[in-house]
């Protein structure tokens, strides 16, 4: 009787391995950012330039649709206001987008924009209407690109 067991567990196991050996590979592009500068409006009291400085993203699409984002990305955000104010921020995420594009979620640090430009780290959940942060922390760059 255990043999017929080991067999049956060994023939269900080489089935499911087989399944997932022949399952469509997720499509690998890298995730253009253009332009490469650009303002952002009315998130801030101020106007904020946006420059790509290192873009590394790859975007993995999975055959259901799923895309999870990784790879280093490095921006600069400047206050045009009075551009001696900017910062420097690595914003690897990952990102991971379901199928439905409904919402997407990040882990790691990443940029949410209004309300404000938050920089934020740990898991993020965001929707057309909702931003949900769980056990993150985030900072807010408007403050940190702000006159004194």
């Amino acid at each position: 009787m255990a043999r017929i067991f080991i067999f049956v567990a060994a023939f269900l196991s080489a089935a499911v391995m087989t399944r997932v050996a022949v399952a469509d590979p997720p499509t690998r592009e890298p995730v253009p950012i253009t332009p490469s500068t650009f303002t952002v409006s009315g998130a801030c009291s101020f106007d904020v330039q946006f420059d790509v400085l290192v873009n590394g993203e790859v975007a993995k699409t999975f055959t259901n649709g799923e895309m999870i984002i990784t790879g280093r990305l490095v921006v600069r955000l400047t206050n045009l206001s009075n551009p001696s104010k900017s910062i420097v921020v690595q914003i690897n995420g990952p990102e991971i987008e379901p199928p439905d594009a409904t919402a997407f979620y990040t882990s790691g640090s990443s940029l949410i924009f209004f309300p404000g430009i938050l920089l934020t780290h740990g898991p993020v959940a965001t929707t057309s209407d909702s931003i949900t942060q769980t056990s993150a922390s985030s900072v807010d760059l408007c403050a940190v690109l702000a006159d004194p």
